[in-house]
Parts: structure tokens; sequence; C-alpha cells
């Protein structure tokens, strides 16, 4: 979201000022140089937050950004971001100049993708962009007892991050002229037992617009049919942000 000036996304915040929160950051971590982890403090009463939520949160200004809220806590009023800086758009700049004591306004958590619980089996899938939601499915109790598999697309630079963050992740290689192509061939190489494991779960494909139509039309080739996925794209070339 972005208004093309700054008293525009002012007066929207005092006209629907239910709507959004104050926070400030209260630490900020480089797990990597392009891999940051900032933990957020603020007024989080009566806000509810759902696996698989995001939050837009104001990233200059005149635009906002949505992010995935990690370990969020409305009565201790905490939750997490993972950030990817990508040096590029508004979000990485802004990512990247966060420091403790920074004040920010939040919008409260929407459903734009959404944990389904109907389904025994979960594949999460996406790219850098997309740490935050792989770390909230892996930490959630609701998985425990279900089968989940976070396949991500990383730069050959990032492929050790799944360990620096401690989540298992199935990692595949990117390419540039074919996105979600090192996806398509992990999925062509499950065995059957692997298969039938996934077949009949939930998608939720995010990070790369390409990339995601990449993989919804292999898996609809496969039989998956189309209410088991969910496709929240977060990124697409030769654009500045979604």
């Amino acid at each position: 979201m972005a208004f093309s000036h700054k008293w525009m996304a002012d007066a929207a915040e005092r006209a629907f000022s239910g709507m959004f929160r104050e926070i400030e950051v209260e630490s900020a971590e480089r797990l990597d140089e392009k891999l940051k982890r900032v933990r957020l403090r603020g007024d989080l009463t009566n806000t509810r937050c759902e696996l698989g939520n995001i939050m837009q949160l104001r990233v200059s200004d005149t635009a906002y950004r949505h992010y995935t809220p990690i370990n969020f806590n409305s009565n201790e009023g905490t939750f997490e971001l993972l950030l990817y800086l990508h040096d590029g758009g508004p979000g990485s700049d802004w990512s990247a100049q966060l420091n403790p004591g920074d004040k920010l306004t939040a919008m409260r958590p929407a459903a734009k993708m959404q944990y389904e619980p109907a389904f025994n089996s979960h594949c999460v899938f996406g790219d850098e962009t997309s740490l935050g939601l792989a770390q909230c499915f892996y930490d959630s109790p609701l998985l425990r007892t279900r089968t989940l598999v976070n396949l991500i697309e990383l730069d050959g630079r990032h492929q050790h991050w799944p360990h620096l963050m401690q989540v298992p992740m199935t990692t595949v290689g990117k390419s540039q002229t074919r996105p979600g192509s090192g996806a398509v061939l992990w999925l062509n190489a499950l065995n059957t037992q692997e298969w039938q494991a996934l077949k009949d779960g939930g998608f939720y494909l995010t990070g790369n617009a390409k990339s995601i139509q990449t993989l919804r039309n292999a898996l609809r080739d496969r039989g998956v049919h189309k209410s088991q996925i969910q496709t929240l794209p977060y990124w697409a070339e030769n654009k500045v942000g979604l």
C-alpha cells in the first residue's frame, strides 16, 4: 500500500485509528549480512493474530509493506519480524535502518493467508521474503502432530540461513530465467510415499509471483484441487513492491 503524499498516509491513520498500533523496536539483530531479526513491543491489547496473518507496517512517509509477525503475544505486547535486506525499495531501506528505540506504526493483523486446520499436511513455499511465514508454521503448536514441509527458494549465498534460524527447510536454488523450476524439480523427485503424504494437504505459495505461478501450475497438473492452494505474491520482477 502506498500513498502519493505524506499527508494522505497521516490522514488515513487518524481516520482509522482503531486499525493502527504504535510500536517500538526493542531489539535488532543481524543474523547475517542480509538477514535481520527485530523484536517489537507495543499495546496489542485485544489484538488477535492467527497463523498465516500479515501486518502492514509504515516503512516511509508514503508507503506500507506487509510482514509476517513471529511469536505474536498480545498479552505481553510483543512480536518479532525476520527481515530480508535485498537492497531495493522502501521496505529494504527501512529494514536496514531499524534500531532499538525506533517508533513505528503498524496495522492490525489481517488474514491475507491463513492456516487451514482441515488438512493433515501443509507445505509452505517461498523465498527469502517468506522466511517469517516458514518460521511461524514451524513454531506453531497447531503443526506438532501434522506433516509440514517448508520449501524455500534461496540464493546460493543464503543456503545456510535455515541453520541460522534453526528452522528445518527443504531448500532449492533459484533460476533467473525459469523462476520456480527448482521447486518443480523437487516436486517431481518425490517418491510415491512422500507425495501421498502431501497431495491432499494445504499449499501456501508466497514470494516471487512467477515462482508461485510455476509451482501452482505443477500442483494443478498433479491433481491438487485449487481449494487446497493459497497464493500471496510478496514481490514481482520490475515492481517496487506488492
